[in-house]
Parts: structure tokens; sequence; C-alpha cells
């Protein structure tokens, strides 16, 4: 399996039985494999945005396990505190200009 989100940052799991490979633009950032290959485990990841491959083998036979979770992380409220005060900024000075 061959799975590709691309530009969104995201947290989830994976339940899987043979073992997984995930990259992040190209690198390598969470490589699991299950002790017991007929035992499916989870491994949770955290992404933070560019190209996402998720790549699953299923080597070991029956059963074969696989089911991703992805939840999108939101912007931050910060985000939000930090365009009013730039807008209230903004209205500061344009009544400041006017009078």
């Amino acid at each position: 399996m061959d799975w590709d989100r691309s530009n969104d940052k995201f947290a989830g799991s994976v339940l899987h039985d043979d073992g997984i490979s995930a990259y992040d633009d190209g690198v390598l950032v969470s490589l699991a494999s299950a002790a017991d290959p007929t035992r499916a485990i989870t491994t949770e990841f955290l992404f933070n945005g560019g190209d996402f491959r998720l790549i699953y083998a299923a080597a070991n036979g029956n059963p074969e396990v696989l089911s991703v979770t992805t939840t999108p992380i939101p912007l931050p409220a910060g985000g939000l505190l930090l365009l009013s005060g730039l807008g209230g900024f903004a209205a500061f000075a344009r009544r400041r200009k006017a009078a």
C-alpha cells in the first residue's frame, strides 16, 4: 500500500501487523515492525505537512491488518488572537491618521 497526503499537518495512528515505514518529505520519520508478525500493534505519529508517504507490506500471510486514522491539527487559538490584535492595531492607526 502506498498512501500520499500532502501539505496538511496531522496526527494519527496506524494499526498494522507486519510493519510500516512513514516518510515526511522523503525523510524516514517512523519505522515500526511487530515483534509477533501475526499480532496487530498501533503506531502513533505526528507530521508537519509536506509530502507524506506510508508504506505497508503484508509479508507474513494472514491475518493482514492495516487501519489508518488521521486527525487534522487545527490552527491554534493564538492565530485567531494574533489576527484580532493586528486588526485592532490597523483600526487604531486609521483612527489616529484621520484625527
